[in-house]
């Protein structure tokens, strides 16, 4: 009797998988406002369309301190 408790409880046990890109824009925002600008480009830009739809459309402000980019990424930018 357990064992067919078991098996009919396994059966209906569904496992939810949470993706990170699943989440949505705005905690995607939320999280980009603890990280650097440019730490955020190059983790997120080419990981796929949508990021690089989030970061071209962003619009929340941030501060950007240059004394934390190396040259060859300012000279990425500039």
């Amino acid at each position: 009797m357990i064992t067919l408790i078991r098996k009919k409880f396994k059966f209906l046990v569904t496992t939810t998988k949470c993706c990170f890109e699943n989440l949505a824009n705005e905690t995607f925002y939320k999280i980009f406002e603890y990280l650097e600008l440019n730490g955020i480009y190059h983790g997120f830009f080419y990981l796929n369309n949508r990021f690089q739809n989030l970061l071209v459309n962003l619009n929340i402000p941030f501060q950007i301190n240059l004394s934390t980019i190396s040259k060859s990424h300012f000279d990425l930018y500039n």
